[in-house]
């Protein structure tokens, strides 16, 4: 969102719906525009406490039901869209930039660089923690989203912590460490990074904790700032479940993402690329140069320095980073040093995190799992087998 200084992938609502069951709002409606003009970010979305106007809400818990029936750009190489949930959590850090965690879901793509990485159309969460130091975002997938189904997604404050743990469909599925407590403000709805955008989506039950255990719907709901550049067609009524309209998933895409009748076949053309994937050699750390350098390509790196290549599990590298992922699948790691950015980027330009880039990704399928920007250098070798490139 254009009021914020720090990254992320914020949502956009570009059909998204927030329900709002627990309460009564006056009835909205954000007009939509044919451009993205500006900073070239469409948006729809709602906000309450420290999101809109400074004044932070106290709260221990963020959640809504979500459901996208099409989410697709057309320049899936350089463009983006989101729908999600998130919270900011520094009202006790001394920051320049806030701290934050969301969870959603974010559009994919297959990389057409020579080592056929597959980035998928995921439900994913992710998080900035303590961005004096480098930034530190951090961004984890889940599983591949299925369109035309209601997931509730959630985070939760850990008592006595710095912490917050995320679910998806009920069940936890990472814990962000050290994001920072006492959080001031939600949001949810959807972002893209184009007007050749196609997606639908919707937002049921939207919900908070105030910190006594209960789940309630916001004291109050307010559209996105003015100078969003809002595309996409908002509404937020006294039914249960409100809405945002971006174009529909039968507007045809300038290039890039084809449909057939308007139907989004991609889920078909990943599970494709993942099978070929799989005919290819298995990712070792002594084979995957072409994919060091496409990494480095698609993080736009500057100044590349030292590259390693590590192999262990996806929870051991997650807790390195500060994070539980229960997850003991074995991965590569690659980490490059230097002045890299987050691909795709749906920030202000000012804003973009730089440093060194880290990204695991599946060995078998070529499935991109994490991906990190941050000012740190770590040694992995302690974790496996770990080459160094050039």
């Amino acid at each position: 969102m254009s009021t914020r200084t720090s990254f992320k992938r914020l949502s956009v609502v570009l059909a998204s719906a927030a329900a709002l069951s627990l309460g009564v709002y006056a009835p909205q409606v954000a007009n939509a525009q044919t451009q993205c003009a500006g900073i070239n970010h469409c948006y729809g979305t709602w906000k309450f406490g420290q999101m809109k106007n400074g004044v932070p809400q106290s709260m221990a818990g963020l959640a809504a039901d979500l459901k996208v029936d099409c989410l697709r750009v057309g320049d899936p190489q350089n463009k983006l869209a989101t729908h999600e949930i998130w919270m900011a959590t520094n009202t006790h850090y001394n920051h320049n930039y806030m701290t934050w965690v969301e969870t959603g879901y974010t559009v994919g793509r297959i990389d057409t660089m020579n080592a056929g990485l597959i980035w998928g159309d995921n439900h994913f969460w992710a998080d900035q923690r303590d961005p004096n130091n480098g930034n530190n975002y951090h961004e984890w997938y889940i599983r591949d989203f299925a369109t035309g189904v209601w997931v509730d997604h959630g985070i939760t404050w850990v008592p006595n912590s710095n912490n917050w743990t995320i679910w998806n469909n009920h069940q936890v599925v990472g814990t962000s460490i050290d994001a920072g407590a006492y959080a001031g403000g939600g949001q949810i709805g959807m972002e893209s990074s184009t007007s050749n955008v196609r997606a639908f989506g919707q937002g049921a039950n939207f919900r908070y904790n105030p910190g006594n255990g209960a789940w309630v719907a916001p004291p109050y709901l307010t559209a996105g700032d003015p100078g969003q550049n809002v595309l996409f067609t908002s509404k937020n009524s006294t039914s249960s479940i409100n809405s945002w309209s971006a174009q529909g998933c039968n507007v045809p895409l300038a290039a890039g993402a084809p449909t057939v009748g308007g139907a989004d076949i991609a889920p078909t053309q990943f599970q494709e690329a993942v099978e070929a994937n799989r005919a290819k050699p298995r990712l070792t750390a002594d084979n995957s140069s072409a994919v060091v350098d496409d990494v480095a390509n698609a993080f736009e790196m500057k100044d590349r320095g030292t590259a390693r290549v590590t192999e262990t599990s996806r929870s051991r590298y997650a807790a390195s980073e500060n994070a539980v992922i229960d997850d003991d699948r074995q991965v590569i790691v690659v980490q490059i040093d230097g002045d890299g950015t987050v691909p795709r980027s749906m920030t202000q330009v000012d804003a973009v995190p730089r440093g060194n880039v880290t990204v695991t990704i599946d060995p078998e399928t070529r499935q991109v799992l994490d991906m990190a920007v941050t000012g740190e250098t770590k040694n992995l070798s302690a974790m496996g087998r770990t080459v160094e490139i050039g």
